[in-house]
Formats: C-alpha cells, sequence, structure tokens
C-alpha cells in the first residue's frame, strides 16, 4: 500500500502496523454538507478502521474553515452583520457534525477550526 508523504511529495511504501498521522481538509461550515462531503469522509473514517484493524497507531485530525468570506457573506445576509460569521460556522459545524454521525462515521481524534 502506498501513501503521498504530504512532507516529501512522494508516494511511499506504507507498512501495516506502524503509526499514520491523518490531517484531512474539512468543510467551509457556510451551509448544510451534501454527498460529497458524506463520500470524502466516510472514506477516511473507512481508512483510518481498516489501517486500526491492522495494527497501524492513527491519529486522524479533521479541520474546519470557521472564518471565510462566503461565512461573512451568510452572516450578513442572514444577519446584516458580517462580523457575526462566528453564529454561522458554529450553526454548519453542528449540522455537519450530526450529519456525518448518521453515516456512522467515528469522530476524528483531534478536531481544529
Amino acid at each position: 500500500m502506498q501513501f503521498t508523504n504530504t512532507l516529501t511529495g512522494k508516494k511511499e511504501e506504507f507498512i501495516l502496523g506502524k503509526q499514520l498521522k491523518m490531517y484531512v481538509c474539512g468543510v467551509t461550515p457556510y451551509d448544510d454538507a451534501h454527498v460529497g462531503h458524506g463520500r470524502c469522509y466516510v472514506s477516511f473514517d473507512v481508512l483510518a478502521r481498516m489501517l486500526r484493524f491492522f495494527g497501524t497507531d492513527v491519529t486522524y485530525c479533521r479541520n474546519f474553515t470557521d472564518i471565510d468570506d462566503k461565512i461573512m457573506h451568510r452572516a450578513e445576509k442572514e444577519f446584516g452583520d458580517r462580523l457575526r460569521f462566528h453564529e454561522i460556522a458554529d450553526r454548519y459545524i453542528a449540522n455537519f457534525h450530526h450529519d456525518i454521525g448518521k453515516l456512522n462515521c467515528l469522530s476524528p481524534d483531534m478536531n481544529h477550526a
């Protein structure tokens, strides 16, 4: 099995049973998740579960881009105030966690905004 090492930019053979740090870019929470998001996170969930099953120590981290022009535009549209972007981000992050839970995905070891 090969993975691209993001430090070197090269594909490297991966030996099961080693340690893997998996950082997955998350959604920009300005609207509800769609099926493409589901496919992405189910794929990484299955990969993490499979590697753990075969004895690999997986640290899975996922982020949220919680300040972005799209979020600020949504805050302006809904509240008339771009500075209320955190309310938009918080709402759609909560919705994302709910939706991804319905797909039976495990929570990552770390979430970062």
